[in-house]
Parts: C-alpha cells; sequence; structure tokens
C-alpha cells in the first residue's frame, strides 16, 4: 500500500483557486479526527475509484505486523504500518461524500464492507480528494489507484499552468515568450497578433484543447501556426516521446469551409506539408487518403480535409489510423450526445495523441451544449463519466407534475474554472481587432390581404395541431423538450407565408396511397411585398455606391428561388449557395463575390453558408488591388437558431472588413417575424433553449398551456 503525493509533488497546496463561495466550500479541509484515513482502490476496469472514509491507527513498535490479516494492515510509501480499526469518524465520512457529485454506495456488500463507495474517476473527483483530505490521510491499494489519481490530478495541474499563461495575457497583457524555433515575425508575410501566440502557446503539445474564440479572430491561423511547430518538431525528432515522422492531422470541418482551410494553409504555413481534401466516391476518399498518410520527403506535415458526413460515413476506416492531431472546426456540431455524428466522431478520441476543437459559438442552447465537445478532448475533460451526471451537476431542477424539470443552471463558476483551463477564449473586442460597427435596422413591411388570410388559417390548423401535441406531452412518458423543438418547427409555417409562400403536405387515404404530393405554392407571386422592398431598396443602394455588394439571408429554399429571378429580372447580377447547389457552384460562387466586380449580391442559406466563409466582397490576397467591399446583410427569412444568427452576421464582420456592416431584418409587423427576432436576432432570449416556449405560444396563437409549463 502506498501514500501517491511523493511522487506527485503537490504537497498540500491548492491546485484549484475557489471563485465563489459554493466552490470555497466544497474544496475547504475537512474537519477530520487524528485517526480518519482515506483509502483508494480503483475498479475492475482500473478506471473507477473505490474509496473508503476509514479509521486507523499507526503500529506500535512493539506490534507485529505479521499478525493482522490482509486488508487491515496498510503501508504507507514511508514504510510505515497503519492498521483500519473501523470507519473514519461520521463528520469526516458525511461531508466528504456529499461533495463529490459522481459518489454512490456500492452494493450487494456485506455488512463489514459497506462504506465504500463508487466514485468516478475524473479529474473533478481526485481535486476534490486533494482539497479535501492531507496527503498524509490519504492510502492506496495497490499502484494502479495511484497511477490513475496521480495522472488526473497532473492532468489538471497541467491545464492550470495553460489557464495561467490566458489570465496573464487578458490581465496583464503578457505574452509567452516564444520558443526558439518558433517561426519570427519579420519573416512572416501575415505575423501572429499577440492573443494569437498567446493560444498557440496554451495548445501546444496538449492533448486537448478549446478554441472558443469570437467569429472572426482567426481560430484557424492559430491552427495552423500550432501544427507548423508540432510539425516541425516531430520532424526533427523533438517532441516529447515521439520519434522523428511526418504529422498526420485530419481536420473535420463544416462542407462549405474545407476550401477555407486549404487556402488558409497556402497562406499561413511556414514548414512544408502536404494538404488534401478528402471528396469524391468511397473507393477515391480511399486512394486520396492512403496518398495523403504516404510520407514524403521535405513534408513535415499531411493535413486531411473532410466534412463532418464524410467523416460519419468513413470512420471505420478513418479510426484505424494513427492521428497526431484531429481538428473539429464548428465544433457545436457535434454537442448532441444523442446524434449518430457523436457516437461515430468520439471514435477518433482513441486514435489521436491530440485533439483541438474550434467555434466562436460553444452552445447554442444551454451550457449542456458543451459536455460532448469537452469530452471529445479527452474523456473525463467535462469532468463528469456521463452527460446525465453533468446535467444533474450542473442543472437546477424542480418539480413540476411529479417529474424534474429543468429551471436554471448552477455551479457556473466550476464551469468558468474548467473553459479557462481547457480553452482560450476571447472576443472581438478583447482582440483589439478595431472592427467597424455593425449597425442594426428593421425594415417592417404589410402583409398582402391573400397572405393574410392563408396565415390566419394557418395559424387556426397550428393551434389544434399544437393543442393535440401538447396534450400528449402530459404523459409522463413524453420528451416535453422535445415536443417544445417540435412545436418551434412547425411555428416557421407561417414565417413561410410572411416570406410569400405556403408548403401543403402530401396527403394519403386510409390506405397509405398519396392522394397529393407535398406542393409549394407561391401566394401572390407577383406582389410578394418583401421582394418588391428588397428589389427597390438594392437597385437603389448598389446605384448610389458601385463598389458595394449585399448578403441576402434566407431560411428556405423557396425564397432563395424567388429572390433570384425577382433580381434577375431587375438586371442585378447575383450567386446563390444554398444545400442544392453543387461543392464546385458553392465554391465559384464564393470566389465570384469576392472577386467579381459585377457581382453585386450573394443570395444565401444560413444553414448552408453561415459558418466559415469569409465573404468581405473583395479578394483576401489582393487586398490592394480589391477596392469593393460588402456594407450591407438582409435577414429575409429567419429560424429560431441563435447560432446560425450569430454565425452569419460575422460572415461580412470579421478580421478584414473594410466599413460598417449594416444588418436589416426584413420582417411582416405583428407577426411570428418580430417573435423570432425579438428573441434571437436581439438576443433577449434564444427560443431555442425551450425555456420560453410557453410565451411564444401565447404571443403567436393566443395559445395557454394550460399545466404543459415552462421547460
Amino acid at each position: 500500500m502506498r501514500n501517491a503525493l511523493p511522487t506527485l509533488d503537490l504537497g498540500d497546496h491548492p491546485i484549484l483557486e475557489p471563485l465563489s463561495d459554493a466552490t470555497r466550500e466544497v474544496l475547504s479541509p475537512l474537519q477530520l479526527q487524528p485517526t480518519d484515513f482515506l483509502h483508494i482502490a480503483t475498479d475492475a476496469n482500473g478506471e473507477h475509484f473505490e474509496m473508503r472514509a476509514i479509521r486507523a491507527r499507526f503500529l506500535d513498535v512493539d506490534e507485529n505486523p505479521a499478525t493482522f490479516e490482509p486488508g487491515i494492515l496498510m503501508t504507507t510509501s514511508d514504510g510505515e504500518h497503519v492498521v483500519e480499526t473501523g470507519s473514519a469518524s461520521f463528520g469526516a465520512r458525511y461531508d466528504f461524500w456529499k461533495r463529490i457529485p459522481e459518489c454512490r454506495e456500492k452494493e450487494g456488500l456485506s455488512w463489514n464492507e459497506r462504506g465504500r463507495r463508487w466514485v468516478a474517476g475524473t479529474d473533478y473527483s481526485c481535486v476534490v480528494v486533494h482539497h479535501s483530505w492531507p496527503a498524509t490521510r490519504i492510502i492506496f491499494a495497490d499502484e494502479t489507484a495511484e497511477l490513475l489519481y496521480t495522472m488526473l490530478l497532473k492532468r489538471f495541474m497541467r491545464q492550470t499552468l495553460r489557464a495561467k499563461l490566458q489570465s496573464e495575457f487578458k490581465i496583464e497583457g503578457t505574452v509567452p515568450a516564444m520558443p526558439d524555433d518558433y517561426f519570427p515575425d519579420d519573416l512572416r508575410k501575415h505575423p501572429a497578433a499577440d492573443y494569437q501566440k498567446t493560444a498557440a502557446m496554451m495548445s501546444l503539445g496538449q492533448e486537448g484543447t478549446a478554441l472558443f474564440m469570437d467569429r472572426g479572430t482567426g481560430k484557424t491561423y492559430v491552427s495552423v501556426d500550432r501544427i507548423c511547430l508540432e510539425a516541425h518538431r516531430a520532424q526533427k525528432g523533438r517532441m516529447p516521446g515521439e520519434p522523428a515522422h511526418m504529422s498526420r492531422v485530419l481536420i473535420i470541418a463544416p462542407l462549405q469551409v474545407r476550401l477555407n482551410w486549404q487556402q488558409e494553409f497556402e497562406k499561413f504555413a511556414w514548414v512544408g506539408g502536404k494538404v488534401t481534401v478528402l471528396r469524391g466516391g468511397k473507393e477515391k476518399r480511399i486512394q486520396i487518403l492512403t496518398h495523403a498518410i504516404r510520407t514524403e520527403e521535405d513534408c513535415a506535415f499531411s493535413a486531411v480535409i473532410v466534412s463532418y458526413d464524410t467523416a460519419t460515413r468513413d470512420i471505420d476506416y478513418l479510426s484505424k489510423l494513427q492521428w497526431d492531431l484531429v481538428v473539429l472546426d464548428e465544433s457545436h456540431r457535434i454537442k448532441s450526445t444523442h446524434t449518430k455524428r457523436w457516437q461515430q466522431i468520439r471514435k477518433l478520441r482513441n486514435c489521436s495523441r491530440r485533439r483541438q476543437i474550434l467555434t466562436g459559438t460553444p452552445y447554442a442552447n444551454t451550457i449542456f451544449d458543451l459536455y460532448s465537445q469537452l469530452e471529445f478532448l479527452g474523456k473525463g475533460q467535462s469532468g463528469f463519466s456521463s452527460f446525465k451526471a453533468f446535467v444533474r451537476f450542473h442543472g437546477k431542477f424542480e418539480k413540476q407534475n411529479g417529474r424534474d424539470a429543468l429551471v436554471g443552471i448552477d455551479n457556473i463558476p466550476l464551469m468558468h474554472e474548467r473553459l479557462a483551463r481547457l480553452s482560450f477564449q476571447i472576443t472581438k473586442e478583447e482582440a483589439g481587432l478595431k472592427l467597424p460597427p455593425k449597425v442594426y435596422d428593421t425594415v417592417e413591411v404589410e402583409m398582402t390581404p391573400k397572405q393574410r388570410e392563408y396565415y390566419e388559417k394557418m395559424a387556426t390548423q397550428l393551434a389544434v395541431e399544437i393543442e393535440d401535441m401538447l396534450s400528449g406531452a402530459m404523459d409522463q412518458t413524453a420528451n416535453k423538450a422535445m415536443t417544445a423543438e417540435n412545436i418551434l418547427t412547425k411555428l416557421l409555417r407561417l414565417a413561410q407565408i410572411t416570406s410569400g409562400h405556403a408548403v401543403w403536405s402530401a396527403t394519403y387515404n386510409d390506405e397509405g396511397e398519396m392522394l397529393t404530393p407535398r406542393t409549394v405554392e407561391q401566394i401572390d407571386k407577383d406582389r410578394n411585398p418583401k421582394i418588391t422592398w428588397l428589389v427597390e431598396q438594392l437597385k437603389e443602394e448598389l446605384a448610389e455606391d458601385p463598389l458595394a455588394k449585399k448578403i441576402v439571408w434566407a431560411v428556405f429554399v423557396p425564397d432563395i428561388i424567388e429572390i433570384e429571378r425577382a433580381l434577375k429580372a431587375a438586371g442585378i447580377k447575383a450567386v446563390t449557395y444554398y444545400g442544392a447547389t453543387s461543392q464546385a457552384n458553392r465554391e465559384a460562387a464564393v470566389e465570384d463575390f469576392n472577386n467579381d466586380p459585377t457581382v453585386r449580391v450573394m443570395i444565401a442559406n444560413p444553414q448552408t453558408a453561415g459558418e466559415g466563409l469569409n465573404l468581405l466582397g473583395y479578394d483576401l490576397k489582393n487586398e490592394e488591388e480589391s477596392l469593393t467591399y460588402c456594407d450591407h446583410q438582409i435577414v429575409f427569412s429567419a429560424n429560431w437558431s441563435h447560432v446560425l444568427r450569430a454565425q452569419l452576421e460575422d460572415r461580412a464582420h470579421r478580421r478584414g472588413t473594410r466599413c460598417p456592416v449594416q444588418i436589416t431584418d426584413l420582417v411582416i409587423s405583428n407577426t411570428i417575424d418580430t417573435e423570432i427576432r425579438a428573441r434571437v436576432a436581439a438576443k433577449a432570449a434564444n427560443a431555442a433553449t425551450v425555456f420560453d416556449i410557453q410565451d411564444i405560444l401565447e404571443s403567436v396563437l393566443g395559445l395557454e398551456l394550460n399545466g404543459f409549463g415552462r421547460l
């Protein structure tokens, strides 16, 4: 039996500074009796702890250790013998167990074994133990228990040192000392900003790092910089524990930004490497991948870029390779633990030495979106062994209709502390980008009488459907959160009408035969008030400023088709970017919008084009020669997603923006349009959280929920 602290070399010093009274209470030393000890073993898999708070005494010099049964006699690392005499004092046991969120008494134990607790093998458990018990009062059953405990605490300590780099930069403006082999600024065409250097040093060589940097602050630059430095060291055999080799990097990104990653490597990479985009049929992709991972002379790294959908499909052979680094761009795409995407992507965790995630919007709905993203960085990096435990710790619950209902978020300081250690976070303001401002306005137009007729008819129909849905949600087995999301989706049928079209679902007879197909009807094709305003406004603005370009955002495909038709009829040259646009045409659309002075407008779907793209309206490669710019974004139709809204706003507002960017919401007054804008565009609330579903239904449909309650 051994005591681990001499090898850990942490003594009894605190390794987590409390940020709140609640945290301070959890991490305060226990009021122990002189005979109180904590015994730590592991389970059969060596992944979780078995702990006992025991009463023990040291052997007297005249006592023979051989007279005691195994399990009663314990030996500390300095050779002193300790004999267990019973359970620790009540205060030590009660106060300690209640501090650990993932802790339960083991089942099926005999009376003399009671008191054994199953404790999650996470850094949070170890931190609580370290702060609660003096080093001299912790005894390990074997080397496996000691190694697991030590590894988790040391990992935590390394993360704490990283957090110090970030805090020193943000509080004192101190930039970390750059290593000798870091490529010097005076030899770079595009030197790194101080905050980018800090982010690179925080992530360098680390098992898991998140770049939760605001959109447009250069997350990709930081990643390329890190990849180059680690590859340079790996090629020379200088990375700890690694022989000289070519670094293999897998980058998973939204489909539309794969080309952007390729261009960023061309622009910022400072060591030789090859960059490959995985595309084509399965056999073609395997052929491309085989070539990509082949070592080549003077090639320090090989970066393979693949979309989320392709990575999900190809996970069987992607996960058979050993990667030096796996990067997830726009990592909020794996926020749901229930999706096939998360179940597949997390397999890469075990075949990669290091992992990095990037997003400017780490959570769309609640703090719970962070769980899977942090877990991708490393098993247990969320601080918990399961999503259920994570939710229970960070959620506030109340009994409603016999069920636990989520009413708020708890233990925020501990999450802040974890994010400070695992992620580099910065806003545009903190980065000192000094970008021209965003200017917001709203334009209201009136529906035609026919639109109003359709709108009222649809509202009546939805009220009946939703009341039926809510009556089903009263059942104890119903998923209220899913019901709320379905309600929000149904309400978008009203937004389709305010945009000028109605979608009629297919109808079927009792035998399941289709009677009428799904159809899309333009309500007043030549009198759509939104399109009428849009065309006249664009004609006026484009005539006033021949260098200005505009983006029109629409969440519904029929909107995009009609807007394109109307602009073409008005003689305005535009490109489109939405789901049906081929990859080649998507790349051409971005190229034409930024480089062709005659292309004045992009019409885009935020679900497809809202992430990662640079839509500044000029050629970033030839900034001095390009005179055009994007100065106006018009939101023609919107949905409930705060993430999509935040992403689309920053396509034209990022490093390189030349002028103030006006963002206009085009709405029909006193309809679903104004409700969406109030809760999403103005960021007064995020409807996607489904906390405020009651208010939305009462406002839009005048529908009372009769006990359904807030979610």
